[in-house]
């Protein structure tokens, strides 16, 4: 049996062993999302359940947008909603690496161009995370609103009526595809970027 080839890695003044096998790929991994986490400001403190929550729905959302980023996840109706158990087991083992001031960019030019799009999304408190996740697992994207309403309130009774609607329509603007530019959706976007300036919604 073959020696795993060992790597070095140096960022903040940390070295670190790295295989080149499922260790490796955990690393860049974790790597890649303290990338993320510091472009969108976020902070990586893993102690506050908010941090965590508003990681777990942040890497969900991006990986549906296409970033790469291998975790699996599941759908919890009794609870938050979309968890990734073994995001959560990296983000605890590797905190370190996590809250890394520095990562080395592990993006592509297409990741970071997803990253630039989510960016460019206001509004985006844990709630309406919350949603725009649940909308994107529970296949509720281009359903009618009322249908979509419809299914989130019974599991997610603490996120507003209102709420739901604009995850709704944000969720397709992050998940755009040129083959759903329907003459609906063009109006519907044009209402929404007329809304950019209002500084003073609080969903």
């Amino acid at each position: 049996m073959g020696i795993p080839l060992l790597s070095v890695r140096h960022y903040d003044n940390i070295y670190i062993r790295t295989s080149n096998n499922k260790n490796e790929m955990r690393n860049n991994d974790i790597i890649k999302i303290a990338e993320i986490l510091r472009d969108l400001g976020i902070d990586p403190d893993i102690t506050s359940f908010d941090s965590r929550l508003r990681i777990q729905k942040t890497v969900f959302i991006l990986k549906s947008m296409g970033i790469s980023l291998d975790y699996p996840f599941e759908f919890y109706r009794g609870g938050h909603g979309v968890y990734s158990r073994k995001l959560a087991n990296d983000y605890y083992n590797d905190r370190i690496l996590l809250a890394s001031k520095s990562p080395p960019s592990t993006l592509n030019e297409d990741e970071k161009a997803k990253l630039h799009q989510f960016k460019k999304i206001d509004y985006l408190n844990n709630k309406m995370l919350e949603a725009i996740s649940s909308i994107i697992y529970l296949d509720l994207v281009y359903d009618f609103q009322e249908d979509v309403v419809a299914e989130i309130k019974p599991i997610k009774p603490h996120i507003g009526h209102d709420t739901v609607l604009l995850a709704q329509n944000l969720t397709k603007m992050l998940l755009f595809k040129e083959e759903y530019l329907t003459e609906d959706i063009v109006k519907e976007m044009q209402i929404w970027d007329a809304l950019d300036d209002d500084s003073n919604y609080q969903p």
